[in-house]
């Protein structure tokens, strides 16, 4: 769900796209066409940009959510197949998950580009990013 609530973003794997739901009214209001084979699968918002696992192809998609059309795709490790992702409060950086790689990317939402990696454990899948009060 986007940031203000309004729109719902569901991965279709399988479609290799995104459907674009009005929450108020429950309606498809767009379908964005993904790379064949890239097999969408987490995503996270920003109030101006969807950002898309393609767990297929080892990038993230970066999405326009007013015009609903992918911008840029931002390359991971090979065959790493990310999955989750979660932005930061900021909307400065996306976390991601690579399962086969064990480990985090750190995308930088001004310039999308990896700026770090992070080694983690076996199987990444979930990532939540938590601020204390």
């Amino acid at each position: 769900i986007n940031p203000s609530g309004s729109t719902l973003y569901v991965t279709n794997p399988l479609q290799n796209s995104i459907s674009v739901i009005n929450t108020a009214t429950l309606v498809t209001i767009a379908t964005i066409g993904l790379a064949a084979d890239s097999f969408p699968r987490g995503v996270a918002c920003t109030p101006t940009r969807l950002y898309v696992a393609l767990q297929g192809s080892s990038s993230v998609a970066v999405i326009d959510t007013l015009l609903n059309t992918v911008l840029t795709t931002i390359g991971l490790i090979a065959n790493s197949e990310p999955i989750n992702l979660a932005v930061t409060p900021d909307g400065l950086f996306v976390y991601v998950t690579q399962t086969l790689d064990n480990t985090v990317s750190v995308i930088s939402t001004l310039t999308n580009t990896v700026v770090d990696t992070i080694t983690v454990g076996n199987y990444p899948y979930d990532v939540a990013i938590v601020t204390t009060p």
